[in-house]
């Protein structure tokens, strides 16, 4: 936002100032919910089956590392 506010006012303000101001006026950092509310299990349970290995696959070629931590694998080895 200070960025923005710089580029479209010519006005430098800090982090902090920005973050007082948005708060002022009702602004405030907003979570993203933990699951969608339109998620389908089924379709997110053969993206995975289907699609991921694939992707997974294609990673590896290329010497890119695929955590085994990664959320989607805990998700899916439990």
């Amino acid at each position: 936002m200070a960025e923005l506010i710089e580029q479209q006012h010519g006005i430098r303000l800090g982090v902090r100032t920005v973050g007082k101001y948005l708060r002022r006026w009702g602004f405030t950092p907003q979570k993203p919910i933990k699951k969608a509310y339109e998620q389908r299990p089924e379709a997110v349970q053969a993206w995975l089956d289907e699609q991921y290995p694939a992707i997974e696959a294609q990673a590896r070629a290329i010497s890119s590392p695929c955590s085994p931590r990664s959320p989607t694998r805990a998700r899916r080895a439990g």
